[in-house]
């Protein structure tokens, strides 16, 4: 007897166990053609998708120039993250070197040599300068600046270029 109850529980077991780890199957009403429509429409939508061209990115703003000579002309080009960017155009023969003595945006000034650049001859490059001290000044309005551009070998000066309260973009 104790026997049979054991077989029978066991039995019982298994069968429990059985109905929770069996799958419960799919419930959906949908069909056949349902599920082929729904396939089409998705595909079709993909299509038109890739088919639409992409948005042009924004057109990045055009430097606006701070500083002139025959040496040398310097434009800023914006804030990236912690740095002021200047477009430095070396109108020269030689390899320059840009230090700066001090910048300032909207009025608030950074000083102590933060940068030195090289630009190669005939050419133009980017010259950035750390602005992480001056923290949140908004949006640059104004820029002033004195740097100094000299010959990369010589260190001989080639210009002193200096800008004040220069109005950008």
């Amino acid at each position: 007897m104790k026997k049979t109850l054991k077989v029978l529980g066991l039995i019982l077991i298994g069968f429990v166990l059985g109905i929770m780890v069996a799958p419960s199957g799919d419930t959906s009403t949908e069909t056949v053609n349902e599920v082929v429509e729904n396939e089409e429409e998705v595909a079709t939508a993909d299509a038109q998708t890739e088919e639409q061209p992409e948005e042009a990115a924004p057109a990045e703003k055009a430097p606006t120039p701070v500083f002139e000579d025959d040496s040398v002309k310097v434009s800023f080009a914006g804030v990236d993250g912690t740095d002021a960017k200047l477009l430095v155009e070396n109108k020269t023969a030689i390899a320059m070197t840009v230090q700066d003595d001090s910048f300032s945006i909207n009025g608030f000034s950074t000083s102590g040599n933060t940068t030195s650049d090289s630009v190669a001859p005939n050419s133009k490059g980017f010259v950035t300068i750390d602005i992480s001290e001056l923290g949140d000044v908004g949006v640059p309005e104004t820029v002033s600046g004195k740097l100094n551009a000299f010959n990369s070998e010589s260190y001989d000066p080639i210009s002193n270029v200096t800008f004040a309260n220069k109005a950008v973009k």
